[in-house]
């Protein structure tokens, strides 16, 4: 839904939000891809280039350098640290 249509600004929500939650909505979208990515990791049953795809990113070596920097490890060494032997 459009904020103009719900007759706010997007200013105005951006700062609605932020102050509810206490991060912007743009922060929140990425820390939801970022740990969907994970759990996707985790299970093991897609490639690394399908999880970037999956959370909207579609260059795997951008997904990968944006994952290591939120988790600290690569995308094939989280799925090797969550235990899972799936494809790379």
């Amino acid at each position: 839904m459009s904020c103009r249509v719900a007759g706010y600004t997007p200013q105005h929500l951006n700062r609605t939000f932020t102050r509810a939650l206490g991060v912007t909505p743009l922060r929140q979208l990425t820390r939801l891809a970022e740990e969907h990515a994970a759990s996707l990791l985790a299970e093991g049953t897609l490639t690394v280039k399908a999880v970037a795809a999956a959370v909207g990113i579609d260059d795997p070596y951008y997904f990968s350098r944006v994952f290591r920097q939120h988790f600290g490890r690569s995308p094939a060494q989280y799925r090797t640290a969550a235990g899972s032997n799936s494809p790379s």
